[in-house]
């Protein structure tokens, strides 16, 4: 990046970044053969791109525009996978948001961003906590109910987006005031799965007040055997059912763009989940080259809960491989982050949470360079 931008730019930049996060993701139309429409986070991402487009290309930039492309053909020619074309688009929309945000974390207008989107989503979900405002899901449309979302499509959204934030405030600015903790109310919208990535986001702190950490690990174990013994018979059935679905059961490409489950519906969401895995596990094991190279961009369909798993399908298992080596050289505790949010949930394709995560990244290469150039 090149020096600081003019004041007026900052500030435009600063207002648009707020909008892109704060606009309710709503559909303006939908475009044929995409799992989303043209949204107004995709207007805002154009501006974002236009306002910082200087004529000054890096290099590796393009190297990894001509490696998606590439995949994209791939993908198109092996797969008929047409989506990956969209992808390499909403990538391009990402890294415009995440070039914003590093342009305010610059300017030191970072933390600002925090407290005023926070503000405003703080005051949003109380009013959906009430059951005064809806959610507004692209999906379902307007819904009434306690799982607050903010200005969000789910409420995962929104558990994830906090963490995040949080974790590129410490990179930012090296330290989390302790009014952070606050946050850690957003897992009362229901979702449980980002407490792991508060852990992670929260361990630096965890271990200098040894009482309190031993604490904290001894509820979340205690917790964990708890679920363990009451669900261990039902999982010993699962995983017999998983391997028998993986191996000899052999899910086609329909059976996953339908989001179909091969697993009985009786067990619930759990099932519903799990089957969407076995599915993307049943194909490559099916299909050796996808599990090597990938099936491409979207690939995938809709929501698979899952981003590890996710990326392995759709970029493969060596340029996962790669990538873990790329980011544990970068940094182990933010490869544990990324790992940590992709669990169970789809952050590298979610529109809230990757930007941020490419934000994250290139904040710390920035920092690596910096000491290795002093």
């Amino acid at each position: 990046m090149s020096g600081l931008l003019s004041i007026k730019k900052i500030n435009l930049l600063f207002c648009l970044v707020l909008l892109y996060f704060c606009i309710p993701k709503i559909d303006l139309f939908m475009i044929p053969g995409t799992l989303t429409g043209f949204r107004f986070q995709d207007i805002i991402s154009a501006c974002v791109f236009f306002l910082l487009l200087n004529g000054s290309v890096k290099p590796n930039s393009v190297k990894l525009l001509i490696l998606l492309v590439l995949h994209a053909l791939y993908s198109i020619l092996f797969w008929e996978n047409f989506q990956s074309a969209l992808g390499i688009i909403r990538f391009i929309e990402y890294y415009a948001i995440a070039l914003g945000l590093c342009y305010l974390a610059r300017a030191g207008m970072f933390p600002k961003f925090l407290k005023v989107s926070f503000f405003y989503l703080a005051v949003l979900s109380i009013l959906q906590f009430l059951l005064l405002v809806p959610n507004v899901d692209p999906g379902r449309g307007l819904v009434i109910s306690h799982e607050f979302s903010g200005s969000f499509g789910t409420p995962a959204e929104l558990s994830y987006f906090i963490v995040t934030s949080l974790f590129l405030l410490s990179i930012v600015d090296r330290k989390l005031s302790g009014y952070s903790f606050l946050s850690i109310a957003v897992l009362l919208n229901g979702v449980k799965a980002p407490a792991l990535s508060f852990v992670v986001l929260y361990w630096d702190i965890l271990k200098k007040i040894n009482a309190i950490a031993a604490l904290f690990l001894f509820v979340i174990m205690c917790i964990f055997i708890y679920i363990v013994r009451e669900n261990i018979f039902l999982g010993s059935q699962m995983l017999d059912i998983v391997v028998t679905n993986i191996t000899t059961a052999n899910a086609g490409f329909d059976d996953l763009k339908s989001g179909s489950s091969m697993m009985s519906e009786s067990s619930g969401t759990l099932s519903h989940r799990i089957g969407k895995w076995t599915n993307s596990l049943s194909l490559m094991y099916q299909h050796p080259l996808g599990l090597l190279f990938g099936f491409g961009i979207y690939s995938q369909g809709g929501a698979v809960d899952g981003g590890i798993l996710r990326f392995v399908y759709e970029f493969g298992l060596i340029v996962s491989i790669i990538m873990i080596q790329k980011l544990n050289k970068l940094s182990f505790v933010f490869l544990l982050f990324v790992l940590s949010v992709n669990l169970l949930f789809d952050a590298f394709m979610s529109s809230v949470v990757m930007p941020l995560l490419i934000t994250a990244f290139i904040c710390l290469l920035d920092k690596k360079n910096r000491q290795e150039t002093s």
